[in-house]
């Protein structure tokens, strides 16, 4: 065995005997009968940045505005791209998020901010943040299948122009991903297409949706992004990439 090998799996090993990534470490093994062929790790929620991977094969170097981030690496649409040597924006509501993604992201612009029209929203923290939401009817759905509100907090709101404005200034953001449990039509719109040149469209947008194939397609935020030229070029188990 070469001492790279021998040098990568001593490293895999130490990492995988830490606390929270032994089962991960465990799991994946099973999955694949014992690592007897290559296979790809998805960080994504249900697999967004393998796609992503998959379409962008010419874009080596991008850049992203990921918005309701979550979190790094655990259901992160860009950690792949992160890694490839994008770099970007992560924006998340929820102020307990910003100093893991100040520490594992700390080539990125990290912001705490609710980004859509509104000066100020008012965000429901659930148990599982992951569904934590500014939007009313997303509250009363989630409780409905049980989960369990622990907090509100009223937060910043930011435009998704002042974003573009200040960030990319002369600079085309390669992709877009908005994913904040129902609000996603409120943040694409505080974009102003009306007043932003099209050459500083984003390239792709990947926005929340769900199945049917029907229902994806006809959701408020895909629509307005249609209504500007965009096309769906994927439809996936909870978006669509356009």
């Amino acid at each position: 065995m070469k001492f790279s090998t021998l040098f990568r799996l001593a490293a895999a090993f130490r990492f995988a005997t830490k606390r929270n990534s032994l089962r991960n470490f465990i799991l994946a093994s099973e999955t694949t009968r014992g690592f007897d062929s290559l296979f790809k790790v998805s960080w994504s929620q249900e697999g967004e940045d393998l796609a992503l991977l998959s379409s962008f094969p010419s874009l080596e170097i991008g850049t992203y505005i990921d918005i309701g981030a979550h979190h790094p690496s655990r259901y992160s649409n860009t950690r792949h791209l992160y890694q490839r040597g994008w770099r970007g924006v992560n924006i998340d509501a929820d102020e307990e998020l910003m100093p893991i993604f100040k520490s594992e992201r700390s080539d990125d612009i990290n912001i705490c901010a609710a980004v859509g029209s509104q000066q100020h929203y008012v965000l429901n923290v659930f148990d599982e943040k992951l569904v934590s939401t500014v939007d009313p009817n997303r509250v009363d759905f989630e409780i409905s299948i049980g989960r369990t509100k622990v907090r509100e907090l009223t937060v910043k709101g930011i435009t998704l122009r002042s974003v573009i404005d200040q960030y990319f200034p002369h600079q085309r953001v390669s992709l877009l991903s908005i994913d904040i449990e129902g609000s996603d039509l409120d943040a694409l719109e505080s974009i102003e297409f009306d007043t932003l040149d099209k050459s500083r469209y984003p390239k792709y947008l990947l926005l929340e949706t769900f199945p049917p194939l029907g229902k994806a397609l006809e959701m408020p935020a895909v629509k307005l992004a249609e209504s500007r030229g965009y096309i769906p070029l994927l439809v996936l188990p909870l978006s669509t990439l356009m």
